[in-house]
């Protein structure tokens, strides 16, 4: 079971529908998004992001006898994750930015549900 409260529900579900409804408006790009499934590089890192998002068609897909997980050293990368802060904050920007770049993600959110913002971030060759 989650830890997440309950400012931290319904604003996941609110970015997840608003990545939709722009994407029904831009029917030429293709979305997958998987919701806090485990990112991990095997005998490495991983992580749970509140959001992850695939554009195209090249998305993981589970096959029997298969972990449930996203495993990126088969995978690519998503092109997008995102954290909902509420009370994890300081552990976003710091732990979790460091987690997701170490990965390989380009592109990480954090969205400080206290004051009301978001903090954006992409990694940069080099």
């Amino acid at each position: 079971m989650g830890k997440e409260g309950i400012n931290h529900a319904p604003l996941s579900d609110l970015f997840t529908m608003l990545l939709f409804a722009w994407f029904v408006q831009h029917t030429d790009q293709i979305l997958n998004t998987f919701s806090g499934c485990l990112l991990e590089k095997p005998q490495k890192r991983s992580g749970a992001p509140d959001l992850v998002v695939y554009l195209g068609e090249d998305y993981p897909k589970w096959q029997q006898g298969e972990s449930r997980y996203i495993n990126l050293d088969k995978w690519r990368v998503p092109n997008l994750v995102g954290e909902i802060s509420d009370t994890t904050l300081s552990t976003d920007l710091d732990e979790k930015k460091h987690l997701y770049a170490d990965l390989g993600i380009r592109e990480y959110w954090v969205i400080d549900v206290q004051a009301k913002r978001v903090f954006a971030f992409q990694l940069q060759e080099n």
